[in-house]
C-alpha cells in the first residue's frame, strides 16, 4: 500500500499593511472624499477668491450645499437665528476655515454608507459627534481662540475607525470577534488581527488628506499640557465611557477632569455636558448622520428616529422663497461695505439656486474694455464654460453679448428662427455655450457697462419661461444696484471686481 502525500499546507493570506490601507481607502473606497480634499484644501487661505473657490467646491453637490446650509443656520452655528440662505454668506459669516471644515465633514460622513459592519460604524460615529459636541463646548468655557477648530479635530479623530469598519470586510469580521470574545485592550487586538492601531490609520488619513495640524498633534502626542490635544482626547473618553450610562464611576472621573479643565464644579460641569448629549442627536441630524442618533448616550430621554432626506435633485428646482430670502441677504451684505466679487457671487448662487438654472456665470469686461471675460461660474462641473467664455468686443463684429451690453438690456435668446437676437448669436459664441436658450444681463456700474450675467438650463433640457426671465432680472437689478452702492461707498474708486 503506498503512502499517501500529505497535501500542502496552504499558504496564510498577506494582510494589508498601514500603508497599504491608507492607499486603499484614499485611492479605492473614498476617491470622490479624497478630490473633495484636494479641491477644498488646495484654496489659498488669505485671498478674496477664496471665497469663490470654496463656494464653487461646496455648490457643485446639492446635498453637500443643503446639509451645510442646514448646520450653519442651527442654533449651534447660528446662536443669532439670522437666515443664512446662501453659501457666499455662510463664509463671511462663519469664516472660510469653519465652512470649508463643516463641507469636509459633510464629505467624510456622506462617503461612510456601505459596509456589512453598520451597528459597529454607527456607533463610531455616534461618539465621534458627541465627543465633538462636547469638546466645542469645553472649548468655549476655556476661552480658546477656535472651538470650531476642535470641534472638527474631535469629529475627525477617529476617522481611521470609521474608515475601517465601513471597508474592513473580512478583516472587520475578524477584528469584531477578537473584540467580543477577549477582554484584551482595543488597541491590542486591532494590533493583533491587523498588524497596527487604527489610531495609526486615522494618523496616516489625516496627513495623506493634509487635515489640520491640531488633528495630526492629538493623534501623536496627547498632551496633558496642551488644553487643546486635552480637550480632544477628553472628549472622546468622556463620549466613549457614557455609552454604557451617565451613572457610574469612570463617567463621574471624566467630569471632575472636565470641570477642572474649564474651572467649575463638578455639578455644573455635569449639568453642562448632560445638556451637550441632548444637543448632540440635532447636531448628528443635521449632519446626515441619523442611524446614529438611537447609538448616543442622551441622559433621561428616548430619541424618535428621523427619516433621512430624500436623494438630492441633480439641478437645482425653481424656489421663489428662496429668491426672496438671496436677494433680502443682498441687501444686508451690500451695506458691509463687501468686495464686488462677493455680491455677484451671492447674486449668482441666488440665480443659480432660487431661478433654478443648470449653469450661471458673471463675467467682466478687461481694463482695456476690449475683451469679456467670464470670472466665476455655477454649474459648470468641467469648467468648460468659465474656460470657454472669453470674448472680443470689437463693434465691428456684433454679437448678442456686446448687443445686451451697448443697449443695456435684459436679453432671453433662444436659437428659434424667429427671435430677433438668434442671428447675433455668433459661432463662437454658440460652440462655447452650447445649443439651446439662454439668459444675459449686463452689469451696469455708473452708467457704464462693466461686464454681464448669463444663465441657461441646457444641461436639463428644460425650457426656460417667462418666470425663469423676470427672476433673472430681479437679481441683475439688485446686482446693478448693490455694485453702484459699492461705488458710491468708496468715492467713485475701485470700480473694478478682480
Amino acid at each position: 500500500m503506498m503512502a499517501q502525500t500529505a497535501a500542502p499546507i496552504p499558504k496564510a493570506k498577506t494582510k494589508p499593511t498601514l500603508g497599504q490601507w491608507i492607499q486603499r481607502v484614499t485611492e479605492k473606497e473614498m476617491p470622490v472624499f479624497g478630490r473633495t480634499v484636494e479641491s477644498v484644501l488646495s484654496v489659498a487661505h488669505n485671498d478674496d477668491s477664496t471665497v469663490s473657490e470654496l463656494a464653487r467646491v461646496v455648490l457643485q453637490d446639492s446635498a453637500m450645499t443643503a446639509r451645510v446650509l442646514k448646520l450653519v443656520n442651527s442654533t449651534y452655528y447660528n446662536p443669532t437665528s439670522e437666515p443664512i440662505s446662501t453659501i457666499s454668506r455662510a463664509i463671511l459669516l462663519l469664516g472660510f476655515d469653519n465652512v470649508r471644515d463643516l463641507s469636509l465633514s459633510v464629505a467624510l460622513i456622506d462617503s461612510f454608507v456601505k459596509g456589512p459592519q453598520r451597528d459597529k460604524l454607527n456607533e463610531e460615529m455616534a461618539q465621534s459627534i458627541h465627543a465633538a459636541v462636547q469638546a466645542r463646548t469645553i472649548a468655549r468655557e476655556r476661552g480658546d481662540r477656535s472651538p470650531e477648530e476642535i470641534f472638527i479635530a474631535t469629529l475627525l479623530y477617529r476617522l481611521g475607525q470609521m474608515a475601517f469598519w465601513c471597508f474592513g470586510e473580512e478583516l472587520a469580521e475578524e477584528l469584531l470577534a477578537a473584540q467580543n470574545s477577549a477582554a484584551a485592550k482595543p488597541e491590542d487586538n486591532e494590533k493583533k488581527v491587523l498588524g497596527f492601531a487604527l489610531s495609526d490609520l486615522s494618523w496616516g488619513l489625516a496627513r495623506e488628506w493634509r487635515l489640520s495640524d491640531l488633528l495630526k498633534q492629538s493623534l501623536q502626542n496627547a498632551s496633558t499640557h496642551n488644553p487643546r490635544t486635552r480637550t480632544i482626547v477628553l472628549s472622546h473618553q468622556l463620549a466613549e465611557a457614557a455609552r454604557s450610562g451617565w451613572k457610574q464611576e469612570r463617567v463621574d472621573k471624566l467630569v471632575a477632569d472636565v470641570a477642572d479643565l474649564v474651572g467649575q464644579s463638578a455639578d455644573s460641569a455635569r449639568l453642562m455636558l448632560e445638556e451637550q448629549a441632548r444637543e448632540a442627536t440635532c447636531i448628528a441630524r443635521d449632519f446626515g448622520a441619523s442611524e446614529a442618533i438611537q447609538y448616543l448616550p442622551v441622559p433621561g430621554s428616548e430619541v424618535e428616529p428621523v427619516d433621512e432626506a430624500g436623494p438630492a435633485v441633480e439641478y437645482p428646482e425653481p424656489d421663489p422663497m428662496l429668491q426672496l430670502a438671496v436677494l433680502r441677504e443682498i441687501k444686508q451684505l451690500v451695506q458691509s461695505r463687501p468686495t464686488f466679487n462677493t455680491v455677484l457671487e451671492a447674486v449668482l448662487e441666488g440665480i443659480y439656486r432660487g431661478v433654478g438654472t443648470d449653469r450661471t456665470l458673471f463675467a467682466l469686461l478687461t481694463p482695456d474694455r476690449q475683451t469679456l471675460v467670464g470670472k466665476f461660474a455655477l454649474g459648470d462641473s468641467d469648467g468648460r464654460l468659465l474656460e470657454g467664455f472669453r470674448f472680443t468686443m470689437d463693434r465691428s463684429h456684433p454679437s448678442v453679448l456686446l448687443y445686451a451690453m451697448a443697449k443695456r438690456i435684459d436679453l432671453w435668446v433662444t436659437d428659434q428662427a424667429d427671435d430677433p437676437h438668434a442671428a447675433l448669436v455668433t459661432p463662437a459664441l454658440r460652440q462655447a455655450l452650447g445649443t439651446g436658450a439662454f439668459l444675459i444681463a449686463p452689469l451696469v456700474v455708473d452708467d457704464k457697462s462693466i461686464g454681464l450675467l448669463y444663465a441657461d438650463r441646457m444641461a436639463s433640457g428644460r425650457a426656460l419661461d417667462e418666470q425663469a426671465f423676470s427672476s433673472f432680472g430681479h437679481f441683475a437689478a439688485e446686482a446693478n444696484q448693490g455694485l453702484s452702492h459699492i461705488v458710491r461707498q468708496r468715492g467713485g474708486a475701485g470700480a473694478r471686481a478682480r
